[in-house]
């Protein structure tokens, strides 16, 4: 990581994955790059999703891919200062505030490597819960009847996570970058 100021906890890079609606999935297949949105979950050092049981990912995601997977959540452009002492930074060439405190992005990410293996039986049938709990927890009550109608058309895949990191540019309420884990 080249911005080591911004380095995270592994606590906090798993929370972001957590708090993520959905990560994406890097690997290299057949000499190009192929990259996927997934909608996932976790549980523990290991990440599930779920696919069609045809396609170019699958022909990508053999057992043992090393495959790499990135997460961000709380993106937004802070907005630190008002209208006048915007015009008075202009006026000023206050051009490196400018640039670093008004023309950025606030972001929390997480970015995990690890090998991709294939779930069957009873862990494929509990990622499918894990996965359905985070997306449609008010359905659960249907969960059963939807894994006998559906299990046999699709794929699930685990992820065991190897190396993981987390990065955040975030600003307290002074208007100063949160670095070095600080917490306000």
């Amino acid at each position: 990581m080249r911005r080591k100021d911004r380095e995270m906890s592994e606590k906090f890079a798993l929370e972001v994955m957590d708090k993520a609606s959905f990560g994406v999935l890097s690997l290299c297949h057949d000499g190009q790059v192929l990259s996927r949105i997934l909608s996932f979950a976790r549980k523990g050092k290991t990440i599930y999703f779920h696919s069609a049981t045809s396609g170019e990912k699958v022909e990508a995601l053999k057992d043992g891919a090393e495959v790499l997977v990135v997460f961000a959540t709380d993106v937004h452009v802070p907005e630190l200062y008002e209208e006048e002492e915007l015009k008075f930074m202009v006026k000023e060439k206050g051009v490196s505030l400018l640039l670093s405190k008004v023309f950025t992005t606030e972001y929390a990410s997480t970015m995990i490597k690890g090998r991709v293996r294939r779930a069957e039986d009873e862990e494929k049938v509990l990622a499918l819960r894990y996965i359905c709990e985070k997306y449609t927890p008010t359905k659960m009550m249907y969960f059963r009847e939807a894994i006998e109608m559906s299990k046999d058309r699709v794929l699930v895949y685990a992820v065991d996570i190897e190396e993981i990191s987390g990065k955040r540019k975030k600003f307290d309420s002074q208007g100063e970058e949160m670095k070095w884990q600080r917490e306000e």
